[in-house]
């Protein structure tokens, strides 16, 4: 916040009583640094009259029943007037060079000069800050660029090896299938094969067996035709005997 400039600190304000603005102390304060005895000491509960509102966040005034004056931070107190509603701006450790009724600011010209120079050096820290952590923010991205062209060729990779081998599986499907379709194919023209030579057989059996058969009428058809031979000479040899005796 910028600091008032060296001609109000100069001037000596007057502020009509009336209207001052009544506060309540919300947190006790205890004046501390170069300006302490331009500040008031408060208490919690205690009652001060809010005579100026300064943007530094320091407002001025004095305590009920006290006419000294003295300057306090705003966020220590809280109002009770008319006025209870307007946002107060408070701003710890701003300056503020404005006097009342001779009441010198607890923050003066040289602290400004102070304040300014710390600034500055802040600043200086922040930039330098934030240019590391911009320089550590593009390292850790690069990273993380590089890691992810390295998992994504490693997963082209993969994928590629595993489009080979599942063509390669596919091959040996193909080629399985294939075999297969001919190992049926040959052991249906093989069980073809047996079963016409087995019909062959069959069939050369059953002839065989018509012509033993044939053979073995045919023998006993042959037998029986010595057996009656033998029986016509026996009778002619009987007869011829018979004959020879009646001669």
């Amino acid at each position: 916040m910028a600091a008032v400039s060296a001609e109000d600190r100069g001037h000596n304000l007057q502020h009509d009583i009336a209207s001052a603005i009544p506060a309540e102390v919300t947190q006790p304060y205890k004046p501390g640094g170069d300006f302490a005895e331009n500040q008031l000491i408060l208490e919690v509960g205690e009652i001060v009259w809010v005579l100026e509102q300064h943007d530094s966040g320091w407002w001025g005034g004095h305590k009920d029943s006290d006419a000294t004056m003295g300057w306090f931070p705003a966020g220590v107190v809280r109002l009770t007037g008319p006025a209870a509603n307007r946002k107060s701006q408070y701003y710890p450790g701003s300056a503020c060079t404005n006097d009342i009724r001779g009441v010198a600011s607890p923050m003066g010209a040289r602290r400004a000069s102070d304040s300014h120079s710390k600034f500055e050096e802040h600043n200086a820290e922040l930039v330098e800050t934030n240019r590391k952590l911009q320089q550590e923010l593009d390292l850790e991205r690069q990273k993380r660029r590089d890691e992810f062209e390295e998992h994504t060729d490693k997963q082209s990779k993969l994928l590629n090896q595993i489009a080979v081998i599942s063509s390669d599986v596919e091959k040996m499907k193909q080629e399985f299938r294939r075999k297969e379709a001919a190992i049926q194919r040959e052991a249906e023209s093989e069980v073809s094969r047996l079963q016409d030579d087995l019909r062959r057989k069959e069939a050369e059996l059953a002839a065989v067996k018509a012509k033993a058969q044939q053979h073995q009428q045919e023998a006993a058809d042959h037998v029986q035709q010595v057996k009656q031979q033998q029986q016509q000479q026996q009778q002619q040899q009987q007869q011829q005997q018979q004959q020879q005796q009646q001669q």
